[in-house]
């Protein structure tokens, strides 16, 4: 078993929607007062990668809480929305080290060689996690304009 009351609550309501509609009995609680549960219903979506979870998923990355936008990052990049690569752009230029980390190493696992410009950017993040994600993404998508500024980067 998990941890955590938004984990038990995520392992119940993953439990009910293998009953025929209960996936909409779950998004259907995506306003409920408790956090615990609006948690719950969150990580039970983007597990069944449903795209109602969105609203959630914002909502935690428009909050203050560093490890729980982080995990928003990754439940970004699973949901994949249409426009995933804009905004795990946008999360590059975040204010916390480890959120602009998260959104580096998703967008290597999107695969999208349109973002390597971004990913080479990243090589210049004043701090290595950053860096260290970057030059992995990069690696991850095998594209040749990514060799010269790998090798300054190891410089």
């Amino acid at each position: 078993a998990l941890g955590g009351p938004a984990s038990q609550a995520a392992q119940a309501m993953l439990v009910t929607t293998t009953v025929p509609g209960a996936a909409d009995a779950v998004a259907a609680r995506r306003d409920d007062p408790s956090e615990h549960v609006r948690r719950g219903v969150m990580e039970t979506l983007v597990g069944r990668r449903d795209l109602r979870a969105l609203p959630l998923v914002e909502q935690v990355l428009a909050g203050s809480n560093p490890q729980q936008r982080m995990e928003a990052v990754s439940h970004l990049a699973t949901l994949r929305p249409p426009d995933v690569r804009d905004r795990l752009r946008l999360l590059i230029g975040d204010a916390d080290t480890y959120v602009r980390m998260r959104a580096v190493e998703r967008l290597g696992v999107v695969g999208d060689r349109r973002d390597v410009p971004a990913l080479i950017a990243a090589l210049r993040d004043v701090t290595p996690p950053v860096r260290w994600a970057a030059a992995s993404s990069l690696g991850r998508l095998k594209d040749e304009r990514a060799l010269r500024p790998l090798e300054s980067a190891l410089k």
